[in-house]
């Protein structure tokens, strides 16, 4: 008995749902930064990034402690992510 074949998408493809409206997504954001940038940011660096940008909306449900952040973007990265953000919403 054979598997089906998966098609895994390259890291170059565009996000699914892409020609639907370009909205400002994480997954938009994580595969700008692989493009330009060489790594992946976590979806907790992205919601950090934002918050400091003042673009959400509401704090996360399933946060333990609202005055802390458990894995905030790391220094060295966080212009980085704040840049794709700028970049995509500038595109939209």
């Amino acid at each position: 008995m054979s598997l089906p074949h998966c098609k895994i998408p390259e890291a170059d493809a565009p996000p699914a749902g892409e020609g639907r409206g370009k909205r400002i997504t994480y997954g938009r954001i994580q595969v700008y930064c692989r493009r330009e940038y060489g790594f992946v940011p976590p979806t907790s660096w992205i919601a950090s990034v934002l918050a400091e940008q003042g673009m959400t909306h509401r704090m996360a449900p399933n946060r333990k402690n609202p005055s802390v952040v458990a894995r905030p973007c790391p220094p060295h990265r966080r212009e980085q992510v704040r840049d794709a953000i700028l970049q995509l919403g500038q595109s939209s």
